[in-house]
């Protein structure tokens, strides 16, 4: 009986492993797309900043 139990406690313990796996990889994705959100609102500003640098370059 004791080693029924431990089969199963086994199999318990490798489902939940399993699901925290699965879990944590959706928050790594969820993270990589909020990081690509804030980089892609990030990005038109230094370009704005460039563009301002280049204007100020071009009037003097």
């Amino acid at each position: 009986m004791d080693l029924f139990n431990r089969i199963y406690a086994n199999k318990k313990i490798g489902k939940a492993l399993k699901k925290l796996k699965t879990q944590k990889e959706e928050d790594q994705k969820e993270n990589l797309d909020k990081y690509k959100e804030m980089v892609g609102l990030i990005r038109p500003v230094n370009n704005l900043g460039l563009e301002i640098k280049k204007a100020q370059r071009s009037k003097v």
